[in-house]
């Protein structure tokens, strides 16, 4: 497995990050899922993910290579569960916007 190093993201990282959003976008469409991301994650939200300390790159040769978001705490969106419930209500961090360029395996293993 490739080494890698993890670290927080910066504005400086912004044009290389919608790179690798593009990159993953292309390869969920050549697997005939597409329609769900066109446009996603737009600029704007990428940015506020780097601006509020959450959102972390993956390097590897010193290339950035992956990218995700990671919410330490509540969120609105799991607030109400249909047709189940939580197993514990104990603190919980929640990974979004986990994606690679596809050139180097092992980069969802290196962040779990």
């Amino acid at each position: 497995m490739a080494e890698f190093v993890i670290r927080k993201a910066t504005m400086m990282d912004i044009d290389t990050i919608m790179a690798v959003f593009e990159s993953a976008r292309a390869f969920m469409a050549s697997r005939g899922n597409g329609e769900q991301w066109v446009g996603y994650p737009p600029p704007a939200l990428a940015e506020r993910d780097i601006r509020s300390g959450g959102s972390y790159v993956v390097e590897s040769g010193g290339a950035i290579e992956g990218v995700f978001y990671i919410a330490m705490g509540p969120e609105d969106l799991y607030e109400t569960i249909f047709n189940g419930a939580w197993h514990h209500d104990g603190p919980y961090a929640a990974l979004h916007r986990l994606a690679s360029r596809g050139r180097v395996k092992g980069i969802a293993a290196a962040i779990f």
